[in-house]
């Protein structure tokens, strides 16, 4: 691992393992804007009743941390058109037409504007918002460990993901290039 970087040991078996380890008593917080984002009321409402369901299901405590987490948008979504770039290969620039618009867009961006000055930037804020994450995590007065985080995962359909204004949000991954998870 390099210094400064919070890169996850590789952990085999954790999907294995889903649903056997305690959880009953441990904190959870349900922040759906994580103190940043713009999230429409619906999809709020709809992520707030379904974290509600899984904590009452797993026997978790909810507790009210305020969660704040820098705007690292612009910089992150940078970021990932490396990782973009590199899954492409030989492949582009000629695949550009089997893109997205967004994605397509996204790379030119990058293009001309990821540099030295950019990445300083994102890795910054990357490590400012590790810390805002962790530091929730430790804001109870109790003994018990710290709350899992639960939030919305994953970019919207359609236009580029300034805002959701629609309850429909698809669910994807997208990868960072220096947060490694199972």
């Amino acid at each position: 691992m390099t210094p400064g970087t919070l890169t996850a040991s590789r952990v085999d078996g954790w999907e294995r393992d889903l649903g056997t380890h305690p959880l009953k008593g441990r904190k959870a917080v349900i922040a759906p804007s994580l103190g940043a984002a713009v999230v429409a009321a619906e999809v709020e409402a709809q992520v707030v009743e379904a974290g509600q369901t899984l904590a009452r299901s797993a026997g978790l405590a909810l507790v009210d941390v305020p969660v704040r987490v820098p705007n690292i948008t612009v910089e992150w979504a940078m970021a990932n058109q490396v990782t973009l770039r590199n899954e492409l290969g030989d492949r582009r620039p000629d695949c550009a037409a089997d893109m997205t618009l967004e994605l397509a867009f996204g790379l030119r961006l990058a293009e001309q504007v990821w540099n030295l000055d950019m990445a300083s930037r994102f890795e910054r804020l990357r490590t400012e918002m590790n810390e805002a994450i962790a530091g929730s995590s430790t804001r109870s007065t109790s003994s018990s460990p710290p709350p899992t985080q639960t939030s919305p995962s994953g970019p919207t359909s359609g236009s580029l993901p300034w805002s959701t204004a629609s309850p429909s949000v698809r669910r994807t991954t997208v990868p960072s290039p220096s947060l490694r998870t199972p």
